[in-house]
């Protein structure tokens, strides 16, 4: 008993000295190494880098110097600077006696432009104080936005990967120290420059113009407001024209993120292309409707697809950085290397902070160095599990080309303990797959702007309004547009967006 005791002991010692051994030599393996830094980058982005950037031309009109600023970076972005509130508009609101008719906003003398064009969109009545401040800021800013319509028409936007930012631009599109842990070498000479240059480059050259882009399409849409109103029916058209190109200047990088802000400032140029018609048909002539016509149908009939290029070309460059080289020849195709899955890797992939694999910069090394050989022993290799990312990848362009109506239900998360492979890919491709089968891109609001100008047009033709829609069926309307997630047909002439 006293010697089978030991024997047990020394053995339970024995696989723990294997166990650890295994950890090292696992946690000395390394990543593939990607196929080339810069050129990966630029395959990703999808678009020709060799053009010359239209963005030059935009610090150009909208950088302007801080007043009475005190610290090295003075300039500023014309959308974010404080602009004077007259004081007509200061404390606005109906009071009486002790009541408080409607919402009251304690306006500062100096607000941010964006932040007014926010409130503005909130006005619903041009008695409204909000939709009068509304008004002044437009008037104020039309000389810019007259110049910004043309160069919205430019392509590419500019989001060039580049190893080196000029100072100019890195500090109008806010690339600076605040993130420079994830950023370029060249922008960051504190980084081991023998790492990969190009890490986190996807994550965060992208990103400035998104917002920037958003803002810009932002006034445009509330400047068509204003113009209907007024009766100027061609600077209307004009300003929601221009904010679909800000939607397809933002779609240029191709992400998830990039995708979600173009759908959004697509569903308010539709929302305002309904709103205007309805409120004010009579500041469109029969040219300017049609340019009105343009922009419902700007992206086609059908569903609007989650284009996944530059997705899967992101999650291919994580996979490469993410599993151990095998040790092959660097001529052998990626596509066939079969290396492990880092035990770092994993840990962020179960992360949904992080959206998937991503440079480990948070992960406990003693963790991982633990968790080595069970990772090795259950986890699927690079190949097969390249080979499910690219299933779940296609099965979510098929289900996003369908109706809303038509696409599969979510599935059921994989358990992590009974499939743990299943459960990472998921981890990675659920977000795109959860946007793509119940997001409807905007949907809803086209078929609103669809129909209003299908009423705008026959009322035009025959002298009133239309009483239904089967009236629009099929001279105005191929057909009567269904709700976007019944699928039934809609039976309001104004259904809610």
């Amino acid at each position: 008993m006293y010697r089978a005791g030991w024997t047990m002991f020394i053995a339970a010692l024995g696989l723990v000295v294997v166990y650890f051994l295994f950890a090292w030599w696992y946690s000395t393996l390394t990543p593939t190494v990607r196929v080339s830094g810069e050129e990966g980058w630029r395959r990703a982005v999808l678009f020709d880098t060799t053009a010359t950037p239209s963005y030059p031309k935009f610090i150009e009109l909208l950088e302007r110097t801080v007043p009475d600023c005190d610290s090295e970076d003075c300039t500023q972005n014309w959308l974010y600077l404080p602009i004077k509130v007259p004081a007509k508009f200061i404390n606005t609101g109906d009071e009486t006696g002790d009541e408080t008719v409607g919402e009251t906003e304690l306006f500062e003398e100096e607000i941010l432009r964006n932040v007014l064009v926010e409130e503005a969109e909130r006005a619903t009545s041009p008695t409204d104080a909000k939709w009068q401040l509304g008004a002044w800021l437009i008037a104020d800013a039309q000389p810019i936005l007259t110049a910004l319509r043309p160069l919205l028409q430019e392509q590419p936007f500019g989001l060039l990967p580049r190893q080196v930012w000029p100072e100019r631009e890195a500090d109008f599109f806010d690339v600076g120290t605040s993130s420079s842990a994830a950023l370029p070498a060249s922008i960051d000479p504190s980084l081991d420059p023998s790492s990969d240059p190009w890490a986190g480059a996807m994550d965060f050259c992208p990103t400035p113009s998104r917002d920037f882009l958003l803002e810009i399409a932002r006034i445009l849409i509330l400047d068509a407001r204003y113009a209907a109103n007024d009766g100027d029916g061609r600077r209307a058209a004009a300003s929601l024209i221009a904010a679909m190109e800000a939607a397809d200047r933002v779609l240029e990088p191709g992400t998830l993120f990039v995708q979600a802000t173009a759908a959004g400032i697509r569903a308010r140029v539709w929302q305002r292309v309904a709103e205007v018609l309805r409120a004010n048909p009579e500041s469109f002539d029969d040219a300017t409707l049609e340019e009105l016509a343009r922009v419902v149908a700007w992206v086609g009939d059908g569903p609007l697809a989650l284009d996944t290029r530059t997705i899967r070309a992101q999650i291919a460059d994580q996979i490469q950085r993410s599993f151990t080289d095998d040790g092959k020849s660097a001529e052998t195709s990626d596509e066939t290397r079969d290396g492990w899955m880092l035990t770092e890797s994993m840990l962020v992939a179960l992360d949904t902070s992080m959206m998937g694999f991503g440079p480990p910069l948070y992960v406990s090394k003693p963790q991982a160095f633990l968790l080595g050989p069970l990772v090795a022993c259950f986890m699927p290799s690079r190949a097969d599990f390249t080979a499910r990312v690219n299933r779940a990848f296609d099965e979510i362009e098929a289900e996003s080309k369908k109706p809303l109506w038509e696409r599969a239900a979510a599935a059921p998360m994989p358990s992590l303990i009974f499939a743990p492979g299943d459960y990472l890919v998921e981890q990675i491709t659920g977000v795109y797959a959860r946007m793509a089968n119940r997001e409807s891109f905007g949907a809803p609001d086209r078929e609103a702007a669809r129909i209003a100008l299908a009423a705008e047009r026959f009322r035009r033709a025959e002298g009133r309004a239309p009483q239904s829609l089967e009236e629009l069926v099929p001279r105005f309307l191929p057909e009567i547009p269904r709700d976007a997630t019944s699928g039934k047909p809609i039976t309001s002439l104004e259904p809610t967006p």
